[in-house]
């Protein structure tokens, strides 16, 4: 993996906080999760909210700017999902959008 900088250092710290504060957000970020998601109850959207929060699995791979903004995993269906936090650097009052989704969503 390249060497990260300082500033990317910062991006991962910011994303790691970002996912340990959910299902809540900072006043400036948001949480959104996608309808399939949510139309599978509130046990499967709990559950991608702690996979989400717990996520560690950064690999070169899944994350190649080291700014821990991407990770996957599968629910106990059986379901696979992604999550993805895009920078909005404060366009409109909203610095970041973490979005969680089903797979076949995306």
């Amino acid at each position: 993996m390249p060497e990260i900088t300082m500033e990317t250092k910062a991006k991962q710290v910011r994303n790691d906080d970002i996912r340990a504060r959910l299902p809540h957000a900072d006043p400036d970020d948001r949480v959104v999760m996608t309808r399939g998601l949510a139309s599978m109850g509130i046990d499967i959207a709990m559950e991608a909210m702690v996979a989400v929060q717990t996520f560690d699995a950064f690999t070169e791979d899944n994350d190649p700017w080291m700014e821990h903004d991407f990770g996957s995993f599968e629910l106990s269906t059986g379901d696979k999902c992604f999550w993805k936090i895009d920078d909005y650097n404060g366009y409109d009052g909203i610095r970041c959008v973490l979005t969680v989704m089903l797979a076949s969503e995306y």
